[in-house]
């Protein structure tokens, strides 16, 4: 039986290739969070069990989300990304002003 969220046309490109285009996505994606919401600090883990879904958790430090409430603030993201979020299957995001994010390394 065959996964109904199975991308057989993905499937078929060399494993190597295939590695490549996930290592220049997430750039992208990471390049596109620094640029539109200035963010100072970015982390991006695939956490995708296997080829077949696309699974992420996000930590993003900005300025711009300072007075923010967390709903506003994951909203920022999620318009940052909106075009990338319809091929995620999954998105986790955690998001902080540089003031919260110095807070938490001293934990």
């Amino acid at each position: 039986m065959v996964p109904a969220f199975k991308d057989p046309q993905r499937d078929a490109w060399p494993s190597g290739l295939w590695t490549i285009l996930k290592v220049e996505n997430d750039k992208y994606r990471r390049e596109k969070l620094q640029w539109d919401l200035g963010a100072e600090h970015v982390e991006m883990q695939d956490r995708t069990p296997s080829r077949f879904v696309s699974s992420f958790r996000v930590l993003v430090v900005s300025a711009k989300l300072e007075g923010k409430p967390l709903l506003q603030r994951h909203w920022l993201v999620n318009t940052c990304l909106a075009e990338e979020l319809l091929h995620i299957h999954a998105f986790e995001q955690k998001t902080l002003t540089p003031e919260q994010w110095t807070h938490e390394q001293q934990k």
